[in-house]
């Protein structure tokens, strides 16, 4: 079993890795790109990897935290199946690439404060 601190270091940068690729599939869309590109595949591998680990990192937390399943942490998977779903309706709705700018932004501080902040 990992400690506390290696699970949380795996989140933490996996979520940094997942809201890259959201990010560069939204800059891209944003420059008139192709709905195909030749860097897809990598990026659709790249942000299913990332989510994956993510998850494992956030159950390593819980795990670790040693208090069962709280009502933040409902609201942390709701968030995380979000913006899991997020990346088809980036890739569907590319002429919105400025309002899912920011959208990306609102759901990474929603999660970090609901982390942060534990409110339920």
């Amino acid at each position: 079993m990992l400690s506390y601190q290696v699970y949380k270091i795996l989140h933490l940068v996996s979520l940094f890795g997942v809201f890259m690729c959201l990010g560069a599939l939204v800059i891209h869309h944003m420059n008139g790109g192709a709905k195909h590109f030749p860097a897809r595949m990598w990026l659709v591998l790249s942000f299913t990897i990332f989510m994956f680990l993510a998850f494992v990192g956030g159950f390593g937390l819980m795990a670790r935290l040693g208090s069962g399943m709280q009502t933040w942490i409902y609201a942390k998977i709701a968030l995380w199946l979000v913006i899991g779903a997020y990346m088809s309706l980036i890739a569907r709705k590319p002429d919105w690439s400025k309002v899912h700018w920011f959208v990306l932004l609102v759901l990474g501080a929603t999660g970090a404060s609901v982390a942060l902040y534990k409110p339920f």
